[in-house]
């Protein structure tokens, strides 16, 4: 937005469950450089899981589109790595979620940055169906601290059938001027598409360790003491 960077840390599980972590908007002048310092800064937080290990965020997806497409290059570039990407969201039924990137600059800048585009409304179909599921994969997960108004604009859109020429076509339309939450859920779906884990390894990852018991002095002593030799120990 012209006067702020609006974020939300989304967390997946098995079966792509999906679970709000954070929603946090960041008010400052685009143009400079302080408030993209603030987001990098976010961006490189750790959060804690269950069993005490700290999370990282292993991918995300920046709205190129506005009038600030230039900081957003800017911003991006250097963080390949981090799997920190540019997107331009572009709608359209059957459109993937994430096509491949285009090599992309602006103005004067030399060195080109990888541009994503994310089929929006795949994305927004694909939310707005987990968002009735009540248990299982893809169900939805948020903490009590958001606010009503984050459930409004996730819900903002809706999709509606229009003629043109005698076609049919579906097209997703604003229900409320608000709509920040929705567009940010839809980056954060294509920052998992991207990022395609494989969950089993991570849930694998993640377990907790199993304790190993302590020996009693009596274990100790047995388990020191010489096993008598049988046929095959006792093979020279």
């Amino acid at each position: 937005q012209d006067d702020r960077i609006e974020l939300e840390v989304v967390g997946y599980g098995m079966g792509e469950e999906s679970f709000g972590i954070e929603y946090r908007t960041i008010y400052g002048d685009l143009s400079q450089p302080e408030i993209w310092a603030e987001l990098d800064a976010v961006l490189l937080q750790t959060y804690d899981h269950e069993n005490g290990a700290k999370l990282r965020i292993n991918a995300a997806c920046i709205d190129s589109g506005g009038h600030y497409t230039k900081m957003v290059y800017a911003f991006v570039k250097g963080k390949k790595a981090r799997r920190v990407f540019a997107i331009k969201g572009m709608g359209g039924t059957g459109r993937p979620i994430v096509t491949a990137p285009r090599k992309t600059k602006t103005g004067t800048q030399k060195a080109a940055i990888d541009l994503f585009t994310v089929g929006v409304d795949e994305a927004k179909s694909t939310i707005m169906a987990r968002l009735k599921v009540t248990e299982g994969a893809g169900l939805c997960h948020w903490p009590l601290k958001y606010d009503l108004e984050y459930f409004h604009q996730l819900t903002a859109e809706k999709v509606i059938t229009k003629f043109k020429r005698g076609f049919k076509s579906k097209e997703w339309v604003k229900t409320r001027p608000r709509n920040e939450a929705l567009d940010i859920r839809v980056y954060a779906y294509a920052a998992l598409v991207l990022l395609n884990p494989v969950f089993e390894s991570i849930q694998k990852s993640l377990a907790p360790k199993k304790k190993v018991e302590a020996e009693t002095p009596i274990q100790q002593r047995r388990n020191r003491q010489p096993k008598k030799a049988g046929f095959v120990n006792g093979w020279r």
